[in-house]
C-alpha cells in the first residue's frame, strides 16, 4: 500500500480480519493503519465516535491511543477511511503461555473500562447489538440460523437497559485485541464499539478461552479456574455495574451465531480450515438440538466465586 502521499513509509501489512490493517512510520513515529472501505461496515461517524471515546479513555486506561496525520485522525483516501493509531507496546497473545494472572488482569481492565464507559454516560453515535454488520451476514445463510439469531434478539429486546447492566462496550474483548505489556494489558480494536450489555464482554473474553484449538473438546476444568481469576480482577475493580449471569448463555449464542456468519460469508467453502469445520459443526448441532454453547453453570459459580473473594 503506498501512502507516500500522507507522509506514510515503510507500511507492512499485519493480521486482520474486517479490515485490513498496516503498520508505518510517519515522521519518525511508529503507526498503525486502519483501513476501512467507504461504502463498508462504518460509516465516517462511527468511525469519529470510536476516535472520540478513546481520546476519553486514554487518561484512564491503557487503550490504543489515536494518531493525527495532517490534524486527523482519519482520512478518507482512494475510496476507504484511514484511521490512525499510534503503535502501542506489547507481547502479541500468542508470545506467552496464558495463566491466572493474564486473565485476573484483562478482567480488571475490563472493569475499568466499564466504569469509564458508564461513568461518562456520553452519547456516542454507535448502533445497538441489533444492527451489528455480523447479523446482517445471517440474512443471507440458512433459515434455521436466522431463526435463531431472531430468538436471540428478541430475548435481549425483552430485557431491561438498566444502566448499570447496558451501556457502551467494546464489542470484540478476546485476547488478541490485547497487548501485554508486562504485567499490564493495552486494550486495542473498538472497531466494534456498540450499545449491549457489559456481560456481553464478558461473554466474548470467555467464548474463545473456551473454544481453543479444539472446538469439539470443551476443556471445562480450565476454563472453570479461567472465569474464577478474570473474575476476580474484574470484582475487585468495578464500582458500577451489575452481571446477571443468567444472561450469559443468550450472549454465547449471539456471540457463536455471528462468528459463524462471519465464517460462511469470508472464507470460500473449498479454504475452510480444520478448526473452523469443527466449529461449524459444533453450533449446527447445538441450534438443532437446542444446546448450550458450553454446560458450565456460570450463574452458581459466579455467585461462589463472589462470596469466596468476600470471605478474603
Amino acid at each position: 500500500m503506498n501512502l507516500t502521499k500522507l507522509d506514510i513509509h515503510k507500511v507492512k501489512p499485519l493480521q486482520g480480519f474486517h479490515n485490513k490493517v498496516y503498520r508505518g512510520s510517519h515522521q519518525g513515529n511508529n503507526i498503525v493503519i486502519r483501513v476501512t472501505p467507504v461504502a463498508g461496515r462504518r460509516t465516517y461517524d462511527e468511525l469519529e465516535a470510536e476516535i472520540g471515546l478513546l481520546h476519553e479513555l486514554k487518561d484512564k486506561i491503557k487503550v490504543g491511543r489515536p494518531y493525527e496525520i495532517k490534524g486527523k485522525s482519519i482520512i478518507e483516501y482512494d475510496g476507504d477511511f484511514l484511521v490512525f493509531f499510534v503503535e502501542e507496546a506489547g507481547r502479541n497473545w500468542h508470545a506467552f503461555e496464558h495463566d491466572a494472572s493474564t486473565y485476573e488482569t484483562a478482567g480488571k481492565n475490563l472493569a475499568i473500562l466499564h466504569n469509564a464507559t458508564y461513568e461518562s454516560r456520553m452519547h456516542y453515535k454507535r448502533q445497538s447489538f441489533a444492527h451489528h454488520p455480523d447479523i446482517k451476514l445471517l440474512e443471507n445463510l440458512a433459515p434455521l440460523y436466522q431463526a435463531a439469531i431472531n430468538s436471540v434478539l428478541n430475548e435481549m429486546r425483552a430485557w431491561k437497559k438498566d444502566d448499570r447492566e447496558y451501556g457502551l462496550i467494546h464489542g470484540d474483548y478476546l485476547f488478541s485485541n490485547l497487548l501485554y505489556p508486562e504485567h499490564d494489558i493495552v486494550i486495542i480494536d473498538f472497531d466494534d464499539i456498540e450499545y449491549n450489555y457489559y456481560l456481553y464482554d464478558i461473554a466474548v473474553y470467555l467464548f474463545y478461552y473456551l473454544l481453543g484449538g479444539r472446538p469439539d473438546a470443551i476443556d471445562l476444568e480450565s476454563n472453570i479456574g479461567l472465569f474464577k481469576a478474570f473474575i476476580k480482577g474484574y470484582h475487585e475493580n468495578n464500582r458500577h455495574i451489575v452481571l446477571d449471569m443468567r444472561k450469559i448463555q443468550t450472549l454465547f449464542r449471539l456471540r457463536q451465531l455471528k462468528l459463524l456468519a462471519t465464517i460462511k460469508t469470508a472464507i470460500p467453502e473449498n479454504e475452510i480450515g480444520p478448526w473452523q469445520r469443527k466449529y461449524l459443526a459444533l453450533t449446527h448441532e447445538q441450534i438443532v438440538e437446542h444446546r448450550p454453547f458450553v454446560t458450565i453453570d456460570y450463574e452458581t459459580l459466579y455467585t461462589r466465586t463472589i462470596k469466596g473473594l468476600r470471605k478474603k
